[in-house]
């Protein structure tokens, strides 16, 4: 930024504001969203994914009833919904002993 700082000091000029309605034609970095309505082309990798999570056996909806009866999960799905602070002992802190 500064390298075009001193590069812009050799210059006379007024910077003006400019309605984005008026200059968006030259603004080739602009942010105003195109509407387009062609095909995105995807990458094998990414349609196999789809795929994977389109034909999994459970549901976003099971995997939620699931979580609010699970023991362990449910203090802690509670406390993310409430905004409040998790127990240390809950932090990240996963029983993987086998029963």
């Amino acid at each position: 930024m500064q390298h075009y700082a001193i590069f812009l000091q050799a210059f006379n000029f007024d910077i003006r504001y400019k309605s984005t309605t008026c200059h968006a034609n030259a603004d080739f970095v602009s942010r105003l969203p195109l509407k387009s309505e062609e095909f995105t082309q995807c990458d094998e990798p990414d349609i196999f994914e789809i795929n994977q999570i389109e034909t999994l056996p459970v549901t976003v909806s099971e995997v939620s009833r699931e979580t609010a009866r699970d023991s362990q999960l449910k203090p802690l799905l509670e406390a993310l919904k409430s905004g409040k602070q998790i127990d240390r002992n809950l932090r990240f802190n996963i029983d993987q002993t086998v029963t």
